[in-house]
């Protein structure tokens, strides 16, 4: 989730109120990580995500997410985790991002902006998203 500041002029100097729909997108000030869930929804598969995290700065580097198919839960005496996706590897497959910034809500906003010209980015942000509860390889089935 990226958050925005308000536009300049969203504020009335008349009333000292200010208009809360009136964003500047062009400005990320922070970003809030959705994690996956160890206890999910019916349907869902189960998730959970590690983070990099500079020592200094305390600035999320990296994310990788992991999942465990709960359509095979009936054979496990532990859930058996399975690499996901890395967020850097799939968000920045380019490297354009430098590999030691952070990934802040300039990248995420970045991101976002990537997402509105490519539809299959879009598809696979909400094929990752949803941990849909039947996969193969990483394919749905």
């Amino acid at each position: 989730m990226v958050y925005y500041d308000y536009a300049a002029s969203s504020y009335n100097a008349t009333t000292g109120l200010r208009n809360t729909t009136d964003i500047d997108y062009t400005s990320p000030l922070n970003v809030g990580w959705i994690c996956p869930s160890i206890t999910p929804l019916s349907g869902n598969n189960a998730g959970w995500r590690m983070y990099e995290v500079d020592a200094v700065t305390f600035s999320v580097v990296n994310a990788q997410t992991y999942y465990a198919n709960v359509s095979e839960s009936n054979t496990w005496t532990t859930p058996e985790w399975r690499f996901e996706y890395d967020s850097r590897a799939v968000y920045d497959p380019a490297s354009q991002w430098g590999k030691n910034n952070p990934l802040n809500a300039t990248f995420w906003h970045g991101v976002t902006n990537n997402m509105l010209n490519n539809a299959s980015l879009v598809s696979y942000y909400n094929f990752l998203e949803t941990k849909v509860r039947f996969r193969k390889k990483n394919i749905l089935i």
